[in-house]
């Protein structure tokens, strides 16, 4: 599984990249300063399974970011961060999780290995 962890502070992926390696030992976890190198990141990678996003950065946001990212990966899941209140967006961010700053790396670990849940059967009436 290859997770993209795209967070506009540095000092913040270099503490967690190691947490989250160590978290997710089948995962190949790579890091990202901003939407950009992101977006380079993902041509190298040729997959990415999840994304998990910081939505406020310049230049490119985690929205933007998401929907590019979804037109070249499909089945990728989408994890946002915020430190906002994101109630207006929720058009984007549609079904995908959503942390709140300061996100506790435990929780964000879960949430990577979580997989989404099949829709519950409908019986007829």
């Amino acid at each position: 599984m290859n997770v993209l962890i795209v967070y506009d502070d540095p000092e913040a992926i270099g503490t967690f990249l190691p947490l989250l390696k160590k978290a997710l030992p089948d995962a190949q976890v790579h890091g990202a300063a901003d939407g950009r190198e992101a977006l380079e990141q993902a041509g190298a990678l040729g997959q990415i399974d999840v994304l998990v996003t910081d939505v406020v950065m310049k230049e490119v946001d985690g929205f933007s970011l998401n929907e590019t990212l979804r037109k070249r990966f499909p089945k990728m899941r989408t994890i946002f961060v915020t430190g906002y209140d994101l109630v207006e967006y929720a058009d984007r961010i549609g079904s995908n999780p959503v942390l709140q700053k300061p996100v506790d790396w435990n929780e964000l670990a879960a949430a990577i290995r979580l997989e989404p849940q099949p829709a519950p059967a409908v019986k007829p009436a």
